[in-house]
C-alpha cells in the first residue's frame, strides 16, 4: 500500500486560524503606522514653511500671507497648496500667525490631527484654526 503525503484538512484549518490571528493583530498596527507617517510628512512640510516664512520676514520685515508669496511647493506638487507626494492628504496654508495643514480625510490621519499648524517660532499648534487669518 502506498503512503499518502500531504497535509490533512485539520492541519490546513489550524494554519488558516493562525494566519487570521496574526493578520488581526498586524493590520491595526500597520494602519496606525501609516496614519502617523502622513502626519509626520505634514509636520516636515510645516517646518519647511516656517523656514520660508523666516527668510521672507528677514528680507521684507513682514510675514507672507499666501504660499504664492513664498513661492513654496512640495516635491512634485501641481499647485502651491497640494501635497506633491501621493496620495495628497493635507492642504497647506500660511499667514501672519503661522502655517497650517488641513485634511478632510479624518479617517486616514490620527485623531485630532486633521487641522493643525506651526507658528513662526516653531511651536506645533493642534488647533489650526487659531493660526488662521
Amino acid at each position: 500500500m502506498k503512503k499518502r503525503t500531504g497535509f490533512t484538512l485539520l492541519e490546513m484549518m489550524i494554519v488558516v486560524v493562525i494566519l487570521g490571528i496574526l493578520s488581526a493583530v498586524a493590520l491595526p498596527m500597520y494602519s496606525n503606522y501609516v496614519k502617523k507617517s502622513r502626519t509626520a510628512e505634514a509636520k516636515v512640510a510645516l517646518g519647511d514653511l516656517r523656514v520660508a516664512q523666516r527668510a521672507y520676514y528677514d528680507i521684507r520685515q513682514k510675514y507672507a500671507t499666501t504660499l504664492e508669496d513664498l513661492h513654496w511647493k512640495l516635491d512634485g506638487a501641481t499647485s502651491g497648496t497640494n501635497v506633491g507626494k501621493s496620495p495628497a492628504y493635507y492642504t497647506y496654508g500660511t499667514g501672519t500667525k503661522g502655517s497650517t495643514a488641513r485634511t478632510p480625510h479624518r479617517d486616514v490621519v490620527p485623531e485630532g490631527m486633521d487641522y493643525f499648524g506651526m507658528d513662526h517660532l516653531g511651536n506645533l499648534v493642534i488647533d489650526g484654526a487659531s493660526l488662521a487669518e
